[in-house]
């Protein structure tokens, strides 16, 4: 029983630092853009010509960075703003979905998910071998 627990509580490890690592990559990648959007040379959020422009603005790249951010220490609740943001990324601009790197997201946020989902349940499905 005891190996039963280290390997699930080294597997949530592994998962763990994989969401954290991947998820810090896209907030980096993600930052330095939304910075050079908001203040590079650009119209900054001039750049907005619609509702629609503002609410996917804070579906992607907001909702996304907000939530990978939180997800270091909220697992569950950062990747569920996370995923939040995607669909409503998708719902608000369907034209969007074939440029599946845009998408990345979901990958930290999924990781982060299980890694919350294998601490909660860790406890009472080792106690019932």
């Amino acid at each position: 029983m005891l190996n039963a627990m280290d390997n699930t509580s080294s597997s949530r490890s592994y998962v763990r630092w994989t969401a954290r690592i991947l998820g810090g990559l896209m907030i980096l990648f993600g930052g330095f853009f939304l910075f050079g959007h908001l203040f590079g040379a650009e119209d900054g959020l001039s750049g907005f010509h619609s509702s629609t422009d503002i609410l996917s603005f804070l579906c992607f790249p907001i909702s996304t960075l907000i939530g990978l951010t939180l997800a270091w220490k909220w697992e569950a609740v950062g990747a569920l703003i996370t995923l939040g943001g995607m669909l409503g990324l998708i719902l608000l601009r369907p034209d969007l979905f074939a440029q599946l790197y845009l998408f990345a997201p979901v990958i930290p946020a999924l990781l982060f998910l299980l890694s919350w989902y294998k601490g909660r349940y860790h406890g009472s499905i080792v106690s019932h071998n």
